[in-house]
């Protein structure tokens, strides 16, 4: 199973990428967790502008690691993203 098959696990609650290669589209391509609590993408390809409009899928998401990556822009944590 490719990650396309990603969003096949819907139960899946706990997704782990740390210290890949993966770039930006590995989020879009986790759309289809909706059941995610904690997603651990640190240590990747990750680079340009924060991706609020694709985190903002994961509604019980609680944890995000998105450290070591490449990312431009400010954070803020006003409202839910």
């Amino acid at each position: 199973m490719g990650f396309e098959g990603l969003s096949k696990l819907k139960k899946l609650e706990i997704l782990n990428i740390d210290s890949n290669w993966f770039n930006k589209t590995i989020v879009k391509q986790s759309s289809g967790l909706a059941s995610l609590k904690a997603l651990v993408a640190s240590n990747n390809d990750i680079e340009g502008f924060f991706p609020f409009q694709e985190l903002s899928i994961f509604e019980n998401l609680v944890t995000l690691d998105l450290s070591s990556n490449r990312l431009n822009g400010s954070l803020s944590m006003q409202g839910k993203f």
